[in-house]
């Protein structure tokens, strides 16, 4: 199990770790080595694999919890052989709450929430197109696979909808290169809410069309992506009902 969530590759001395639950970064191996055993610790049950996905400088593997609907994305990005990097992005959200309260108090320093003064909707201009940067064409019977919702989006228009406002809320990615091939790639970058930096992996299906099929979105750390949902919630009203939103409750 912890292989899923730690490459078998040295970890750099310098690696940082960019926690599932706490928005500050664990810097330095052995700090990094010490958060990813208390991480693995408090794993609710046993991780399943699904794939791994490899590239010249990134790997990430792809894991399910069993008996439940979350999934997750283990994404190392390597240089000389090391891990200079880590992400452990999930989704669902909410499937994780009770293995980042378990993390907490076993390991309850770090920033696990935001400020609670910061904004969690924007106005915007309602009649303003939103652009979903697909640079492919999307099925018409394409299923999206949220970090944030507990249903998914079914249908081209929907999907391009729910993730045009997405993306005008994180705004503009810092991208890396992508994993893969053919029917299936895995894309990943970092965008911004509110100011806090989140990170997202998303595994795209295309069918024998080349359209794209499925989409599933990975998201850290926890206290960013709640923040996302509210933000997406607010955008989304009259699109989605409260049926995609179940309030889970935050950790504070």
């Amino acid at each position: 199990m912890s292989g899923l969530l730690v490459p078998n590759l040295p970890i750099a001395q310098d690696a940082t770790l960019k926690h599932p639950f706490r928005r500050d970064e664990i810097i330095g191996s052995e700090k990094v080595s010490q958060a990813l055993a208390e991480i693995v610790a408090t794993v609710p049950g046993p991780l399943e694999e699904i794939e791994t996905l490899q590239g010249e400088a990134a790997v990430a593997t792809l894991w399910k919890l069993s008996g439940s609907e979350l999934h997750g994305c283990t994404l190392a990005l390597i240089h000389g052989g090391e891990v200079r990097e880590l992400r452990i992005m999930v989704r669902p959200v909410h499937e994780a709450e009770s293995w980042a309260a378990a993390n907490r108090a076993k390991a309850p320093e770090g920033i696990w929430t935001v400020p609670s003064d910061i904004p969690r909707s924007r106005a915007f201009d309602k009649a303003a197109p939103v652009d979903p940067h697909f640079p492919f064409a999307v099925a018409q019977d394409a299923v999206f696979a949220s970090p944030i919702l507990h249903r998914e989006p079914q249908g081209a228009e929907l999907v391009k909808t729910v993730v045009g406002h997405a993306a005008a809320i994180y705004g503009t990615r810092e991208l890396g290169p992508s994993l893969g091939a053919g029917a299936r790639r895995l894309s990943y970058w970092t965008g911004s809410v509110e100011g806090f930096a989140a990170e997202m992996a998303a595994l795209l299906r295309f069918n024998m069309s080349g359209e794209m099929a499925s989409l599933e979105v990975f998201m850290q750390p926890m206290p960013v992506t709640f923040l996302f949902r509210d933000h997406v919630r607010h955008r989304l009203q009259g699109i989605l009902d409260d049926s995609y939103f179940e309030v889970s409750k935050v950790i504070e």
